[in-house]
């Protein structure tokens, strides 16, 4: 077995209807994580009351779970790096205060690391996210990753790369080196920090065979963000420019254009920056249900429905 040790962080704000099962797919997997370092970043005194029985009654059989508080909702950048800052371990791995990680998850991704160790290997993604309907336990589409290597154009005109999921495994000294989660990015910051990732020069390795369970049908941040997508585009766009010093100056002029910072991020499925019908994407591709063959839907529901059981039989 592997002797990686990795720090789980997960941030929590208003979550207690789902975050039981989301610590319980971690701590009962097959390589369970050294400790899980939980942010409750300023939730409602009722909310707050529910994790800490769910805490409660989890400690006995997990006593490394540490949670730290913030008094005030900050934001979900601010409590991933906080969760981060308070790790002992060199590797960190996030998971979502509402998705699941199957038992073989952190195994596989363990196993990845230590299969190529002296490999430069500083970010391990999951090959596939399996969103699935909060309601009906179904499972809506599919997004599949694969290892390239992308220019900041490329980067920036796609939605399904690794880094834009959120949860996967890195290392602290990536984390240090890219600046942390940004604070001021709101329902971006998983694609800020996956931005900031990719400028200071990592790759993301992706591990063949791997997948989580990711939620939807809930009111998310991004859910209700997402009804704004012109505030969201200029969110995006100041992410960019940020960095603008390690970008080439043809994408930072199309940025500055207003009418071009406004609508970018929505119209995202095409090269919207620049219009180049020659710019081909081989970092990943989105497949709706209707698209999937049925053997392999039912697979899935079926392993979801028996994760699902066995994470609410306590």
């Amino acid at each position: 077995m592997s002797q990686l040790r990795i720090s789980a962080i997960v941030p929590y704000f208003e979550a207690h209807k789902t975050i039981e099962n989301a610590l319980r797919s971690l701590i009962e997997g097959d390589l369970p994580p050294d400790e899980i370092v939980l942010v409750n970043d300023g939730s409602s005194q009722e909310s707050r009351d529910q994790l800490e029985g769910i805490v409660f009654a989890l400690k006995p059989e997990f006593p490394a779970l540490l949670v730290v508080d913030h008094q005030h909702n900050l934001g979900s950048g601010f409590a991933r790096n906080t969760a981060v800052l308070h790790a002992k371990n060199d590797w960190i791995f996030c998971l979502d205060a509402d998705n699941l990680a199957p038992k073989n998850l952190l195994k596989s991704i363990a196993r990845f690391i230590d299969e190529n160790v002296g490999n430069n290997v500083e970010i391990v993604s999951p090959e596939r996210l399996i969103f699935f309907d909060d309601r009906s336990e179904t499972v809506s589409h599919t997004w599949t990753f694969k290892n390239s290597i992308l220019t900041s154009e490329e980067f920036i005109n796609r939605t399904v790369l690794p880094r834009s999921s959120g949860n996967y495994l890195f290392s602290k000294d990536s984390w240090y080196k890219a600046g942390g989660y940004p604070t001021a990015a709101g329902a971006l910051e998983n694609w800020g920090f996956g931005l900031r990732l990719h400028l200071a020069g990592y790759q993301t390795q992706v591990v063949p065979g791997t997948f989580y369970f990711h939620r939807i049908g809930i009111d998310s941040l991004y859910t209700r963000e997402s009804r704004d997508m012109e505030r969201l585009s200029l969110i995006a766009t100041a992410q960019v420019l940020e960095d603008a010093s390690r970008l080439p100056s043809k994408l930072v002029r199309k940025l500055l254009n207003a009418r071009k910072a406004r609508s970018w991020l929505s119209k995202i499925k095409e090269p919207t920056l620049f219009n180049d019908p020659k710019l081909e994407f081989d970092e990943g591709y989105a497949t709706p249900r209707e698209e999937m063959p049925p053997a392999e839907l039912e697979g899935l529901e079926g392993m979801l429905s028996e994760l699902e059981r066995r994470l609410n039989r306590r």
